[in-house]
């Protein structure tokens, strides 16, 4: 449990930095990490080994409420070994908030990691720390 509070603390940092740090690269057991550079608001990374491959997509979703509120809520995705147009492994939107307000919390990263392979765990962890090394 305590490799998916490290690696849930690295993926919140990661989304509330809105993917600051972006890169592809190497880590152990063979895997490929990536943190794709697309936006502020989409911040994508993925996991590939072989036959094997995690998926994650975030985007960070406006919604007016009345007239002059712009609130934002998050709308989260992972696939496990299945294409993107196929039925996501997760799948789940954050409660609207004031946009300012709109962080990626701890418990949302940990919604999105809890069932995941243990390995694979491991290999995101290493690769967050690679791009965030004093955190």
């Amino acid at each position: 449990m305590s490799n998916i509070k490290e690696l849930a603390k690295y993926v919140a940092h990661h989304v509330t930095q809105r993917g600051k740090f972006y890169g592809k690269f190497p880590v152990s057991n063979g895997y490929i990490f990536t943190a794709i550079n697309i936006s502020s608001a989409n911040i994508y990374f993925h996991l590939e080994k072989e036959n094997h491959n995690q998926l994650i997509y975030i985007e960070l979703k406006q919604t007016a409420i009345g007239t002059r509120n712009l609130h934002a809520k998050w709308l989260v995705i992972r696939y496990e070994d299945s294409p993107i147009d196929k039925e996501p492994t997760v799948k789940f939107e954050t409660t609207p908030v004031p946009f300012k307000a709109a962080t990626f919390t701890i418990e949302d990263a940990t919604k999105l990691i809890k069932d995941m392979p243990e390995k694979d765990i491991e290999a995101y962890t290493q690769g967050f720390k690679i791009l965030y090394p004093n955190l």
